[in-house]
């Protein structure tokens, strides 16, 4: 008996992997929805149809909560579908091209999108990001690159409240791109 147990632990039969188990599956469909909104963030172009697909992925109550703007104070709390679409107005009024990606971390050769989940006292899961928001400023034409925070609380499969934080002391002015030289 102790040669087949030898035997086992020699080949690593006997030895048992550490296995990561799958997270649940509010907590999948959760990720599915914060990639959802980033891509129809990007999408935003002031258009109904864009501003409609980007508001569908909130609950009809849900709050959305964010930095000050340049001429206020504290965070400002935008309040259902309305508030929500007030955002949009502001957002594609204000920027173009907007290019925000969730961040990829990297270790031991491997990368991943890390999304930080755990349940929420309201029933579903509560989902962190950091991400990188660029963006073009409407007004100057300037390309800029701000890292950023974003903390989603999901119920039903939508979006109960958002918080989002852009480190706007960190923001840095892309480069721009070099111009084509003429030819000789």
């Amino acid at each position: 008996m102790i040669r087949f147990v030898s035997l086992l632990v020699a080949l690593g039969l006997g030895a048992q992997q550490p296995v990561t188990p799958p997270p649940p599956a509010d907590e999948r469909e959760g990720e599915t929805l914060v990639r959802m909104w980033f891509d129809r963030w990007n999408a935003l172009d002031g258009s109904a149809a864009s501003v409609d697909a980007w508001v569908a992925l909130y609950q009809p109550d849900a709050l959305h909560i964010a930095g000050p703007a340049s001429h206020q104070k504290g965070t400002v709390t935008f309040h259902g579908h309305e508030g929500l679409r007030a955002v949009a107005a502001l957002t594609t009024a204000a920027i173009e091209r907007p290019a925000y990606r969730i961040d990829i971390e990297t270790a031991r050769e491997q990368s991943a999108h890390l999304f930080h989940s755990v349940p929420g006292p309201w029933g579903g899961p509560s989902i962190a990001v950091q991400f990188a928001a660029v963006y073009t400023l409407e007004e100057t034409g300037v390309r800029y690159v701000t890292p950023g925070a974003a903390f989603f609380q999901i119920l039903d499969g939508k979006i109960r409240r958002a918080r989002i934080y852009l480190a706007a002391d960190e923001r840095a002015e892309v480069e721009p791109e070099p111009k084509p030289r003429p030819p000789p």
